[in-house]
Parts: C-alpha cells; structure tokens; sequence
C-alpha cells in the first residue's frame, strides 16, 4: 500500500516539473510572462506539496496515509498538463516568430514610409543622405548606416558621405574599393561594381569579408547588407546597413530595403538635375544680366528685329543715336529707318544675311527728326531667326576722312606743283627779267610800252600762282625763325587798313604775353593778308575785321577731336569778319583749290588754299566757324616755340620806301647757270650796274673759268641744281683754295629740294623769278657784308 502511492507520489512529483520547466520555457515565446510564471508557481508548490509527503510517508511520520483516488487524481491532472502544455509551447513559439516577422515588417515598412517622406522634402543632397541614414539606425532599428559614392579614380575608391550609428571611426579605416580586388570584392564594391546587392549573412565567416572582420567585430557587427544606388543602370554608390546580429536581413527586408534604396537614388538624381538646373538657371541668368549690362554700356547702337523686320530689342546708345525712344523704336520696322534711296541696297544685304554672311557696311540711318546718320552697321542673322545689328555713329570719323582727304588733296596739288616750278620760275624769271630790260630802253609814251607793261603783271602775278600752289603743299621755302605774331600783326596794320578800306573798321586785341613761334614771317603775312581780303569781300557794306592773339593750352581731349592735333601749348591767331558768313556747303570746300565763290574776275580760288597750306607747313592747324548772316571766324594754332640760348627773335621789319645804298659796282662775277635765258639775263642786268661777268653753263666750264681768273672773282653766283652738279658742291670745290671766296645761289625748285642741297643753312640765297632790282640789291649786299 505504501510502496505504491510513493510510486503515484513520485511520478506527479516529475511530471510537475516538467510542467514547471514547460511553463518557464513559455515565458520566452510569449507575452503573456506573468501568467506562465504564476502557473509554474503554483505547480512548483503542488509538487512541493506532494514532495513533502513522500519525505514524510518515508520517515514514518504520517498519521493519515494519502488518500489514493486524490492523489490518482493529482498525477491525472500533473499528466495533463504536461501534455497541455507541451502541446501549446510550439503554438505559441510559432505565434512568436511571426509576430516577430511582422514587427520587422512593419518597422522596414516604416523606416520605407520615412525615408521616402524624407526624400520629398529634400532640398540639399547631403542634407537628404543624413536623414536617410538616421532613420535607418533609429526607425529601421539597425546599428549602423551609411552611403558611399563610387570615385572614378585610378583606385576606384569608395568615397563614405554620410552616415549614422555606432560607427566610432570605422568609415576611417575600411579603405573600401570597387575594383574587383581583395578590397573591392567585400558587399560595398561588390554592390557597384555588378550593380547587384551585396549581403554579408555573417561577419566571422564570410571569406570576402576578411580584410574588415577585426574592426567589425569590435564595433559589434554581424552581418550587412549593401545595395547599390543606380542611374540609367550604372551604380553611383551604395546604400550599406549592418545589424547586430548574423543573418539579420530576411528576403522580405531585403526586398523593402532594396526599394529603399532605388526611392534614394532617384532622390538624388532628382536633387542633382535640380541643382543642375538651377545652376544653369543661374548662370543663365547672370549670363543674361552681363549681357543686358553690356549692352547698355556699349557706345555702339544696338537693334535686334525679328524675322519680320520689326524692332524687338534696342539698347540705350541706339535710342539715343536716333533721337526716338525705347518703346518708339519697338513699334517701328527696320524698313522705317533706312532712307528710301537705300532701301535698294538693304535688299540686296539681306539676301547676303540670308545666305548665312555677317555684312558690314556704311549707310545712313534717318533719325527721328529727319536728318541723315552715317553709321557703320555690323549685320548677322542669329540662329533663332532675328536680326543683330551693332550701329556705330561715324559722323566724326566721316568729318576726319574727308578733312584728311582734302589735306591729300593739297598735298598732291604741292607735290605737282614743287614737280613743275623749278620750270615755271625760269620761264618766269626770263619772262620778268626780259621785259624789264625793254622798258628800261621804252619810254612811257611808247605804244609798246603799255604791252610790256601787261606783260610785266602777268608775270608777277604767275610768280605769285605760283608760290601760292607751293604754299599749298607746304613745299615753298621758308624761313624760319623765333617769331612774335603780334609784331608780324602790328607791321600789317597800315596795309590791311588800306587793303579793306574805310568802311572796314579793323579791330586788334593782342595778348601782351604772347608766346614766340618758329615761323617764316613772310608766310604770316600772307596768311593775314589773305584773310584780311576774304574778309572785306565777304563785308560789301562795311562791317568790322577782328585780329586777336592769346595763349592756348590744348588738352587730350580737344587734340583728339581734330585730326592730327597734338596737345601742347599753342599760339591762337583769330581773324573773325562780321559779313555774309557761310553755309555747310560752303564751308565744307573753302580750303579746296580753285573753290572759289567770288566772280572769275576776283578770285582764283587760291587763297584760302594758300593759307590752309602755310599754316600745315608750320605744324598748324585751321579751324573755321561760319553761319550765315553771322561772319565767319578762322582759328590759326600756330605751336609754341621757346627760344634757344643764343637764338634771336625775328625783329619788326621796316619797309623801307626805296633802296639807301647804290646798287652799282666794279668786281667781278662768276654766274653758273645751266638755262641760257636765265644766264643771258643776270649777265645783261648785272654788267647794266657794272659788273664784270664770267658766264659758265655749268660746273665744268665754270672750275675752268674760275682756275684762270681765281684773283679777279669776288663773288660765285650759281643755279642749285645742274646737270652735271649742285652749285653747293661747286662751292666747296672752289672755297678749297680761296676760302674767302663769296656765294649766291639761285634756285627754281621747292625749299624741300634746296634744303637737301645744303642750301638756307647759312648761304645766301634768291628764289626765282626775280626782279632785275632784287638781283642787284642782293649781290650788292653779299658784296657788302
């Protein structure tokens, strides 16, 4: 009796314990911990309970044996709930797992939900990386993040940007490449390199993982997963997530992760075609803003017009230029602006423009209050189909050109005329001289006498045509010296008084300071007297002549205003008229030669010529103002010139109202002149005062004839240029052997040409034609000195 309820004691004792330990077990795999804990309570103390009795039922010390159908009932009950319970525990083991399953779930499909609202709101790419990551670590529940950029270096490094999570340096040390080598064969560079997820199921035994294991270890990884970041295909990067725990990713977080990742990659596509575009914007922008600042700084016009021909687009120089305004200007066509007789040309431009050509050419442009433009436009048509136009205003460079032309014009009329007086002034001086002789031998009564007369004029007045078309080419020999215009102007005045009559009041106001120019005093005069003339006829019925000097100082500005104007210091010679004045036509001819607008009979058309062509052969320049009814004024600008040491200023010359000395003498003459009339001549007037002449047709006969008579010559007179030699030349062949031996030369040509010949340094010297009086005043004065 008693062996067996110790049987039946016992077996309820183990089977308790085991439901105990099924109980506990149960506690891991459900929520419910505390209720399977007070059951493995209470059925601990039930089989304490029956423990206890089996000790005493052994001891002896039971007064009341167990009752046997309780305890059948007891070891029934402990048998099923053992079976209950071990039956139970894989339910909810398996309840366990898949509540796990979806807690993952749902916490992948959260950390998906965040990321892809972190995606929309992103502004910044690397702004967009780190929140990524954050929430990987702290919604995903993984230990660490981060997303690396594949480098097209020679490395093919794996460049980390951004991460989040225990990491604690170990993005410094991973040194991860996507080069299929031992560095590049890891999840990262596998990722990239294939474009295919790269899994690390367990960090102690993946092989690839070997050159990162030790550092994985001690930051407390297992296991990653790393998913490459894809565009049009080809992986930029990679997205890489590691747990604590091996083989933490199932197919189904893999997957949302996966997803994850490509939502990631389009953001930052996203984000980089925005900021792309946003760059471009921008420098669209400043591209457009230089270019509108260009456009309105330029000095030149600028008018864009459409396909049409209508105006879309002009900066502020072009309205200007024109007179309209920007909006008047966009509500015309191109045809509007183009005089009527050029429409013709315009057509044929554009079908060059049409043709794919940039067309520069010069026009006219009507302006808005109808006067003409010349411009020179730079045409294209731009790819769109609109036409550029770049309009520069050459009105200044149309007035330079043409005053250059005509300075041109004068220069070649001097060049012709230097070419033909050496010839014309022969003639001339045979012509004067000639006469001269008749009328000594022709009384006044003498019907013939009035002949030779006209014949004497025509010849002074040839004689001075002539100097005036040298004076023009600035190829008249001149004397320069240190020169007080206000002397030359005070010495005038007497003349001029004369010259324009009483109805002229004639009006000086000379600045006391005057500078000196280096000028012939002659040619001066000539320009005043010229002017002085112009002056009168253009004051039929009187007025006033007005001659002012002053010092001027010409800055950049000015200077560059005016054709080959150089700043400095200048004297200013003003001669202003209170007559008819003139129009711009006029004006615009006055220095031509032969222009003239007086009647044939007063005038060559010389004049004005004249003086433009003295003035510019002193390094002058002319400038004149005229309207009319309102007189004209001319500017003379005469450089400033500072005497040298030992330099004399010119002093006023007297007039002397006939000569003070004889004229006549006894010596002997040597005249070496190549044209036998001009020879015959000088010999015939010079032996009338006296002389005893020597006469040689050139060098050769003339060393002759000086070799037999070397004590009697007293004076050499010679012509400058000869066939066979220069009368300079000769000169210093015969001064040789008689060093005190006197000179005159004579000469035809231009001072360009006797200045090459050493003449006007220091030698006496006469110009041709001359007067028989002029001839015998200078050889006596050379005699004299």
């Amino acid at each position: 009796m008693s062996m067996g309820i110790l049987v039946v004691l016992g077996v309820s004792i183990l089977l308790q314990l085991a439901a105990v330990a099924l109980a506990l077990r149960l506690i891991t795999v459900t929520r419910r911990r505390r209720a399977w804990l007070l059951i493995a309570i209470a059925v601990s103390l039930m089989a304490g309970r029956r423990l206890i009795t089996t000790f005493h039922l052994l001891s002896g010390e039971v007064a009341h044996p167990p009752d046997w159908a309780a305890e059948l009932v007891a070891l029934a009950i402990s048998a099923l709930m053992v079976i209950g319970i071990a039956w139970i525990e894989p339910l909810f083991r398996v309840m366990k797992q898949s509540e796990e399953a979806l807690r993952k779930a749902n916490r992948a499909y959260r950390t998906l939900s965040e990321c892809n609202q972190a995606v929309v709101r992103a502004t910044e790419e690397m702004e967009l990386l780190r929140e990524i990551c954050r929430i990987i670590v702290e919604v995903g529940g993984y230990r660490l993040a981060w997303v690396g950029f594949a480098e097209q270096d020679e490395k093919k490094s794996v460049r980390p940007v951004a991460q989040a999570g225990y990491e604690e340096g170990y993005l410094d040390t991973v040194n991860i490449t996507w080069a299929d080598t031992a560095r590049g064969r890891g999840p990262t560079g596998t990722a990239i390199r294939t474009g295919r997820p790269g899994a690390n199921r367990d960090v102690l035994t993946n092989p690839n993982y070997a050159p990162w294991r030790a550092e994985a270890i001690r930051h407390g990884y297992a296991s990653s997963l790393a998913i490459p970041l894809l565009a049009d295909g080809v992986a930029f990067g990679a997205l890489n997530v590691y747990a604590a725990e091996p083989d933490a990713f199932d197919t189904e977080e893999a997957a949302l992760l996966i997803e994850l990742a490509d939502d990631l990659a389009y953001g930052i596509i996203a984000l980089r075609t925005r900021a792309e575009r946003a760059r471009i914007e921008e420098a669209l922008r400043k591209s457009e803003e230089r270019y509108r600042t260009l456009v309105e700084q330029a000095s030149d016009g600028i008018f864009i017009a459409d396909a049409e021909g209508n105006y879309v687009d002009v900066n502020t120089s072009g309205c200007a230029m024109l007179g309209y305004s920007r909006q008047e200007i966009l509500r015309m066509h191109i045809n509007d602006l183009i005089p009527g007789e050029e429409l013709a040309a315009a057509s044929l431009r554009m079908d060059e423009l049409q043709a794919g050509k940039t067309v520069l050419s010069e026009r006219h442009l009507r302006r808005k209050d109808g006067s003409l433009l010349p411009v020179e436009i730079s045409e294209k048509i731009l790819s769109d189909g609109r036409l550029l136009s770049i309009t520069r205003d050459i009105t200044e460079r149309v007035r330079l050109e043409e005053q250059l032309r005509q300075s041109q014009k004068m220069e070649a009329i001097g060049r012709l005329a230097g070419g033909i007086a050496h010839d014309f002034n022969n003639l001339l001086t045979a012509i004067g001289g000639y006469t001269q002789l008749m009328l000594q031998d022709t009384l006044p009564d003498d019907p013939r006498y009035h002949d030779l007369t006209q014949i004497r004029k025509n010849a002074d007045r040839g004689s001075a045509l002539i100097r005036q078309l040298l004076a023009l080419g600035r190829q008249e020999a001149t004397r320069l010296v240190a020169l007080n215009l206000n002397g030359v102007v005070t010495d005038l005045i007497e003349l001029l008084s004369r010259v324009i009559g009483e109805d002229v009041e004639l009006v000086t106001h000379l600045s006391p300071d005057l500078a000196h120019v280096r000028a012939d005093p002659g040619q001066m005069e000539q320009v005043l007297m010229n002017l002085a003339v112009n002056a009168r006829d253009a004051m039929p019925e009187g007025g006033r002549l007005i001659i002012e000097t002053a010092n001027v100082t010409l800055d950049e500005g000015y200077a560059n205003a005016h054709i080959k104007m150089e700043p400095g210091e200048y004297v200013l010679l003003i001669v202003s008229d209170t007559g008819i004045g003139m129009d711009e036509e006029v004006l615009s001819h006055i220095f031509e030669p032969f222009f003239t607008t007086k009647p044939e009979e007063k005038g060559t058309g010389l004049g004005l010529a004249m003086v433009y062509g003295i003035v510019r052969q002193h390094g002058g320049h002319v400038h004149v103002y005229s309207e009319p009814g309102r007189g004209t004024t001319f500017r003379i600008y005469i450089p400033a010139h500072r005497p040298q040491p030992g330099e004399q200023p010119a002093e006023r010359r007297e007039r002397p109202s006939r000569p003070t000395a004889s004229l006549t003498g006894d010596e002997t003459l040597l005249v070496v002149e190549d044209e036998t009339s001009v020879r015959e001549l000088v010999q015939r007037a010079l032996e009338g005062y006296g002389y005893t002449i020597l006469v040689a047709a050139n060098v050769r006969q003339a060393e002759d004839l000086f070799c037999t008579h070397r004590d009697d010559v007293a004076l050499l007179i010679s012509d400058v240029v000869m066939p066979d030699a220069t009368g300079p030349a000769l000169y210093q062949s015969l001064t040789a052997d008689v060093p005190d031996l006197k000179v005159l030369f004579l000469s035809g040509y231009t001072g360009d040409v006797v200045r090459g010949r050493g003449v006007l340094q220091d030698a006496p010297f006469l110009q041709k034609p001359f007067t028989l009086v002029d001839l015998a005043r200078k050889v006596r004065q050379v005699l004299d000195s």
